[in-house]
């Protein structure tokens, strides 16, 4: 495979963190500005992990999807990737589910209680 065909999006979704814990998106213009514009305690990052599911939705660190159990998605650093979580065990790494199969339901943040 010649290098030009590999392509790999990086990209990363923000949310600003409030006082009582809970967080808000931010979509405006996130991705084009300077890291260093962004480095401030109030912001949580989340990286896209270059999967969608089964509806064409973007994959992203803290997102949560639902087959027997509710999984949420988080960088493995022992493994140097991202994987699937089942109330913080590993369960699976993304390259051994096929994401047609997963719809994401909610996200960390926004649906804190399904992974109760």
């Amino acid at each position: 495979m010649k290098n030009e065909e590999i392509k790999r999006v990086i990209k990363f979704r923000a949310r600003w963190r409030h006082a009582d814990g809970s967080a808000a998106e931010i979509d405006e213009g996130f991705n084009d500005r300077p890291i260093s514009d962004l480095n401030a305690d109030h912001l949580i990052i989340e990286q896209y992990t270059g999967l969608k599911d089964k509806n064409g939705v973007e994959i992203y660190e803290g997102d949560i999807r639902k087959d027997m159990y509710y999984y949420h998605m988080k960088w493995c650093s022992d493994e140097c990737c991202f994987a699937w979580y089942y109330k913080d065990e590993l369960s699976a790494y993304v390259d051994e589910i096929n994401s047609n199969c997963i719809e994401v339901i909610g996200n960390i943040y926004e649906s804190p209680e399904l992974l109760d």
